[in-house]
């Protein structure tokens, strides 16, 4: 998906998305994240993850209807993919 994303939007349109621009898809690739099993393992051991995920329950927090959000280090555990990779 990295190193040929023409070729992946144009498969993507295709078979999932016929009714999408080839060109919107590869935009919406090039906007993604993308990173290797290293680079998440040291996204998760430094909190950048859950920082991540902590901006998320704070707009929920302050423009939805959740009155007191949980902290994202309360529900997320990154102990576990740690463990694993």
């Amino acid at each position: 998906m990295l190193r040929n994303g023409k070729a992946v939007a144009e498969a993507l349109q295709k078979k999932h998305y016929p009714q999408a621009m080839v060109a919107d898809i590869e935009e919406a690739l090039a906007a993604q994240k993308m990173f290797s099993s290293r680079e998440w393992k040291r996204l998760y051991a430094d909190g950048s993850v859950a920082k991540w995920l902590q901006q998320v329950s704070d707009f929920f927090a302050t423009e939805g209807p959740v009155a007191a959000a949980t902290p994202a280090t309360q529900y997320f555990d990154p102990s576990l993919y740690l463990a694993t990779v």
